[in-house]
């Protein structure tokens, strides 16, 4: 059996894969909902945002009862002592200030907790594992520049006959408009992009995003033809 965490739903159905546009991943999930997800009652609450989750997806496929994670504080009280002494996290989180808790980690007196609500890990310790914006853009320009370099290596030799002779069949097409879902505009492509711009100068370009931290918007500007291009949410490009 598996426990997900609030936001892995709230992913699911509120970003990656809407209920009007993937309902094959839906499909394909309720046998996994049904036969080895348990879900706390903690995380229904915490996606009340949108009523479909509850009243839709858990009312028509979900049979079992919720369980309450005040029952299972001795498990808990083991993840967060793996999570401490783990290599695999971060200083900062296996560095958790436990003391607030009232809770000896080592050897827990459950009965001391009583029927008090024990914290959430989406609650509880959520400020503890968010950084700065500083950090953030540390981060970010790490990873960056660390997909630079994997994408030198895996660089191919362009095909750009291909593309060009796929491109042909539309010679008498009035294009009027590009549109681009999903794709990061980054360096490895941009010469696809530069060809089909030169074959299609007079069109306009639609790029869709996640969100405004997306990094499409840093890789456009290397474009020739950055100032055709507008920017369009990924959503609202599928209604």
């Amino acid at each position: 059996m598996y426990l997900l965490d609030t936001n892995i739903y709230i992913n699911f159905y509120d970003r990656y894969y809407p209920i009007n546009h993937f309902a094959t991943f839906w499909e394909k999930f309720i046998p996994i909902l049904q036969n080895q997800i348990m879900i706390p009652d903690v995380v229904v609450r915490e996606n009340m945002h949108n009523p479909w989750f509850k009243s839709d997806l858990l009312a028509n496929n979900y049979q079992k009862d919720f369980i309450d994670h005040r029952n299972y504080q001795e498990e808990w009280v083991a993840v967060l002592n793996y999570i401490a002494n783990s290599d695999v996290y971060s200083d900062k989180v296996s560095s958790v200030d436990t003391s607030s808790f009232d809770i000896n980690f080592e050897n827990p007196n459950l009965d001391e907790l009583g029927s008090r609500d024990y914290p959430s890990n989406y609650n509880d310790f959520i400020d503890l594992i968010t950084i700065s914006e500083s950090e953030q853009k540390n981060i970010k320009n790490k990873l960056s520049n660390d997909l630079n370099e994997e994408n030198e290596q895996f660089k191919k030799e362009p095909k750009y006959n291909l593309l060009e002779k796929w491109l042909n069949q539309f010679e008498e097409k009035n294009i009027t408009q590009i549109i681009v879902l999903g794709h990061s505009l980054g360096k490895v492509d941009k010469g696809y992009f530069e060809l089909i711009n030169q074959k299609y100068h007079s069109t306009t370009w639609c790029i869709s995003y996640y969100n405004k931290q997306d990094q499409v918007f840093e890789n456009a500007q290397s474009l020739s033809f950055y100032n055709k291009l507008n920017f369009k949410q990924f959503n609202t490009l599928l209604k």
